[in-house]
């Protein structure tokens, strides 16, 4: 009975985590997309890792940006998001790209090794850690065995986010979450998202059987 309840907590934890960020990415689509509108340079890096023939996999695209990067190859590619107001921009931008809605991060309706490449910019940092290894553990069942996965996130151990620890510990909060902002011209919106060392995520990643590479 109580490893029942400890996992619906965990589920109830999973859904208000996904509806924060579908809320925060619904609402704010247009002026967010407005910040994403070309590949920042830091993301260069990722076009050595693309060949002729791949079959890519955007993990949270956003508003698509990402598949700038793969112009001048032969490839096949396909975005995913959990924002319905993102995927309408990407769809307008791009429409020669595939953009598929999802509703939860690790149920991914792909096949086992449907993928060569799988590339997650900006986005683990919105999962806490039990979302993070479900999500995972999905995308090393639909990347192909040689295939690689590179992901980023923002380092949020930084002082500019630590303040936010502070505030939740002076009001009798004890769970590490910080708190970022995006502002436009008439709102600043506010996603919490859970700070874990960098070292776990390396660690759920790189399995000694695992070909993903972070």
């Amino acid at each position: 009975m109580q490893n029942n309840i400890k996992g619906s907590k965990k589920q109830d934890k999973q859904i208000e985590v996904r509806k924060v960020a579908r809320t925060f990415y619904d609402s704010s689509a247009y002026s967010f997309s407005q910040t994403r509108n070309y590949c920042w340079d830091d993301l260069n890096f990722i076009k050595e890792h693309i060949k002729n023939q791949d079959k890519i996999l955007d993990f949270g695209c956003g508003n698509g940006r990402l598949s700038e990067l793969f112009e001048g190859k032969d490839y096949e590619y396909v975005g995913v998001d959990i924002s319905n107001e993102l995927l309408k921009i990407a769809r307008k931008k791009y429409p020669d790209k595939e953009f598929i809605l999802i509703d939860k991060e690790n149920e991914l309706l792909f096949e086992d090794g449907s993928f060569d490449k799988i590339f997650s910019v900006a986005v683990f940092h919105h999962f806490n850690p039990e979302m993070t290894k479900q999500a995972l553990k999905e995308l090393r069942r639909i990347l192909k065995k040689d295939g690689i996965l590179i992901l980023t996130v923002w380092y949020l151990w930084s002082t500019k986010y630590k303040k936010n620890l502070l505030e939740n510990f002076s009001k009798g909060k004890f769970d590490l979450m910080t708190k970022l902002t995006f502002k436009n011209s008439k709102k600043t919106y506010y996603r919490p998202c859970p700070p874990y060392p960098l070292m776990e995520l390396t660690g759920i990643v790189w399995q000694p059987d695992s070909t993903c590479q972070l």
